[in-house]
């Protein structure tokens, strides 16, 4: 049938089934896609396994025991996560199964056969064989309570993705439809021998009874009596009938020194005591298994040779050691019987702790007995004593020190629960303890031993002192009776021994601080330093005093501004600090009045320019601090007061302070110029250098306005250098080029041919702009003798007339012949003399 239309990312699958197939793997379900042919399969009822998206979980799961079983599995995509119910119990679970993953829509669902592609590749082996309804699928996760609903309802439901309703109507092949036997009443019970059984009004439940020393038996357990429901399914539940059997009495226990005749313990069989020679039997020989489960009577013991019984001794006590098989009776006391003898608190056994009954009726040992225990004296502590005692071998309680020694010399030792307590000399406490106890105390415990912790005396100290900000702490020592002040820091550890009482401490403030307060601290005796209020705080220096605002404070007042220092002269500004404020076309920026904060000027637009007869200079802003002193130090060591309240007095005008800074016009190098049309010479304003053609840049294209009115540096333009000039063959440079050693943008070199060769084409080349030589389409070639004159009746031999060829010249008549040679100034050399005999 066509599956489901939907992409699920979650799933539940409830249906019922009933099989006792051994052979098959038994497919439930089948659903495959175009990508798995394994989407969704439920398979094998001899160990349930489930596939998703090709991924598959295997379970120990059975259901082919041939009863109705109601099975649902749960799944959602987002953690794996996935759940097996078996009759509404949770069988099996777990998570990563096809994680991330969803169940792709419009593939084919097979009911009890296995896919092995979409819709064929069926096996024989992995068919259902069984019964099978109520298949439903949803497209939700349902919860353990509504499982268990759907498993005991007889409500109608149905899946919101795959409907039973749906799967009947698809139902083809060898598969047989029956009516169904769902709730509907359950058969009559079969009443199990010596039993009974009682069916409610409405036929839901049936209880089973047995006859008196019978109980019912059902699934490996035994019940008094058992209720069981009529399923869903039409079958009572638990699917077996139940039995009455008899009821066991279990093994009536060892029989010591005797043996027990009877084997079967069940309900109505008797067992027989007999004892072994030399011991007499007491008690009823026969016990019968009752109805109760219980055996009648005690068991009989066996009675041979027996000791006395001994009273616990003072201080303690006595306990039986019986064996697990002895019957618990005390009254008799047989050979091989022992007894355990324990004392009380404070107190420990003299002689042996187990006493063994022999056969001749004695104890083996004597009776022990209980003494005291007793502490030695405690132990002594440095610079502490003994200030209170409650032994009673002491009869005395002490009110001032004790001598430990002496006290040790006046008795034996200490009882159990006596205490001694401890106290420290005068300047000292118990090390470790912070809340100063006045006593520490020491009880005798019940093995002889001291319990409690009494540590040693140590002197009183006081911890490292708070550490003074902005300042040093120095310890006041004396060496040979002079005082000597020591710098305290934390990293000196040895120091710390020397705080005791008393100890004093000297405040050292850094330079630009004052102290405020004591200048000494001292130990005192509850280990505190006092005082504690002295503090180093900064100097102030007077914001009026600043020479800005001396000659421009009546100024800045008439014209109402918002800085008014006149009347609160070394206060904060209302109590603003930091603080920003503006004069016409000055800013300034007050940080604080007090050492090392500071007052910045600078203007709002250009910068500041002081001047006078001595200082030309320009400066971006002024900074002032204020000094250990408490006076306002100008931070530019170039200038200092006097120059600053000069040039304020004689630019008292404000406006002429602030001037905008500018720098020169250019010179502009030979061969280049600048990028910018009208370029501007305020500060930090940059122009750019390009250089003519044929010529390159050296140094930095850009130029920037500095504050000091100067630009950086100017670059220059270079020529183009050119490489040696191209050889030609046959020629030379004419005497003119020869002499020249760089061969700069446009220089024009011109060639000659050496003699026999003359020029064809042009004769000179020039450097260009890209430091390459223009092209040369010119050569030497040799000249031409032309073909020479001949006298009447002559002849030559030779076809080339050109520089350096020869020709035989032969005379009229060839009475004579001769060379003749091409010559560099383009004329043959002489002819032979044709009448020289």
């Amino acid at each position: 049938m066509k599956g489901f239309t939907i992409n699920l990312s979650k799933l539940t699958t409830c249906l019922w089934l009933q099989s006792k197939d051994m052979f098959n793997y038994g497919t439930v379900l089948s659903y495959a896609t175009r990508h798995y042919d394994n989407a969704f399969t439920l398979t094998d009822y001899n160990g349930l396994v489930i596939y998703l998206n090709g991924e598959k979980v295997i379970t120990d799961i059975k259901v082919n025991d041939g009863h109705w079983h109601f099975v649902c599995f749960t799944w959602e995509a987002e953690s794996g996560s996935w759940n097996i119910f078996i009759d509404g119990i949770l069988r099996d679970n777990g998570t990563h199964l096809a994680k991330g993953t969803f169940i792709q829509g419009n593939g084919i669902l097979i009911i009890g056969q296995e896919q092995d592609r979409v819709g064929g590749g069926f096996s024989e082996l992995e068919s259902f064989l069984g019964k099978l309804t109520l298949l439903d699928i949803w497209s939700t996760v349902l919860v353990a309570k509504d499982i268990k609903h759907l498993f005991n309802t007889c409500d109608k439901y149905h899946g919101d993705v795959i409907a039973w309703a749906q799967v009947q109507e698809s139902v083809h092949g060898d598969v047989a439809v029956s009516n169904t036997s769902f709730c509907r009443d359950c058969p009559l019970p079969v009443i199990p021998f010596r039993g009974n059984v009682n069916v409610s009004e409405d036929g839901s439940n049936i209880t089973y009874y047995c006859d008196s020393g019978y109980v019912v038996r059902f699934r490996g357990k035994e019940y008094q009596s058992l209720t069981l429901k009529c399923l869903k399914q039409g079958q009572w539940e638990g699917y077996y009938t139940p039995v009455c059997t008899r009821r066991r009495c279990g093994f009536p226990g060892y029989f010591p020194r005797g043996r027990i005749h009877g084997r079967s313990y069940f309900f109505g069989d008797e067992i027989y005591y007999f004892c072994l020679i030399n011991y007499e039997l007491r008690g009823n020989p026969r016990r019968t298994c009752n109805a109760d489960g219980k055996w009648s009577g005690l068991p009989p013991v066996c009675i041979g040779k027996t000791c006395k019984n001994l009273l616990a001794p003072e201080h303690g006590d006595i306990e039986y050691v019986i064996e697990e098989y002895e019957r618990d009776d005390l009254s008799i006391l047989q050979v091989g019987q022992q007894i355990e003898f324990k004392c009380d608190p404070g107190f420990h056994l003299k002689g042996e702790k187990l006493l063994t009954c022999l056969e001749s009726g004695q104890w083996d040992h004597e009776m022990p007995s209980c003494l005291a225990y007793k502490c030695l004296p405690p132990k002594e502590i440095k610079h502490g004593y003994v200030i209170t005692s409650n032994s009673n071998n002491l009869h005395e309680t002490f009110a001032t020190k004790v001598d430990l020694q002496a006290i040790n010399d006046t008795f034996k030792g200490y009882n159990f629960n006596d205490i001694v307590e401890y106290s420290c000399y005068s300047g000292y406490k118990f090390e470790g303890n912070h809340s100063l106890l006045n006593a520490f105390k020491l009880q005798c415990t019940e093995n002889g031993t001291w319990i409690g912790f009494v540590p040693d005396c140590v002197p009183l100290m006081c911890s490292w002192p708070d550490i003074v900000n902005n300042g040093k702490l120095l310890l006041k020592t004396k060496n040979n009776g002079t005082i000597i002040l020591l710098e305290i820091k934390k990293k000196n550890w040895s120091l710390e021994d020397q705080f005791v009482i008393g100890t004093e401490i000297a405040i050292k403030c850094d330079i630009g601080y004052k102290l405020v307060g004591d200048g000494f601290r001292i130990c005192t005796d509850d280990e505190e330093w006092s005082p504690t209020l002295s503090s180093c705080e900064p100097y102030e220096c007077p914001v009026s005093s600043h020479p800005f605002f001396q000659i421009f404070n009546e100024e800045i007042n008439l014209n109402n501004h918002t800085a008014i220092w006149k009347n609160d002269q070394n206060k904060n500004l209302n109590g603003k600090e930091p603080y920003n404020g503006t004069y016409k076309n000055i800013e300034y920026f007050i940080e604080g009045h007090t050492y090392m904060k500071k007052i910045v000027f600078s203007c709002n637009d250009g910068e500041i320019q002081l001047s006078n007869a001595n200082i030309q200079n320009s400066v971006s802003n002024l900074t002032w601090f204020c000094d250990e002193y408490g006076k306002w130090k100008i931070i530019d060591t170039h200038l200092n007061d006097t120059i600053i309240k000069t040039s304020l007095l004689l630019n008292n005008e404000t406006d002429s302070i602030c001037q905008k800074s500018m720098c020169d016009l250019v010179m502009i190098p030979e061969y280049s110029y600048i990028t910018e049309t009208n370029y501007k010479r305020t500060v930090n304003n940059t122009i750019t250098f390009k250089c003519h053609q044929g010529y390159i840049l050296d140094g930095n294209e850009k130029s920037v306005c500095l504050p000091n009115n100067t630009w950086t540096a100017i670059p220059s333009c270079k020529p183009v250098m050119c490489k040696e000039p191209p050889k030609i063959a046959n020629a030379v440079l004419k005497e003119n080029n020869i002499k020249a050693v760089n061969y700069t943008f446009n220089y024009t070199i011109t060639y000659e041919c050496i003699p026999g060769y003359i020029m064809l084409g042009q004769r000179n080349t020039k450097c260009l702009a890209n430091g390459k030589w223009s092209r040369m389409y010119s050569r030497c070639s040799k000249l031409s003798c032309n073909k020479p004159k001949l006298p009447f009746g002559a002849t030559i031999r030779g076809r080339s007339y050109l520089y350096q060829d020869q020709l035989t010249y032969v005379c009229p008549g060839g009475k004579k012949q001769g060379l003749i040679t091409c010559k560099a100034d383009g004329h043959w050399s002489d002819l032979p003399n044709c009448n020289d005999n």
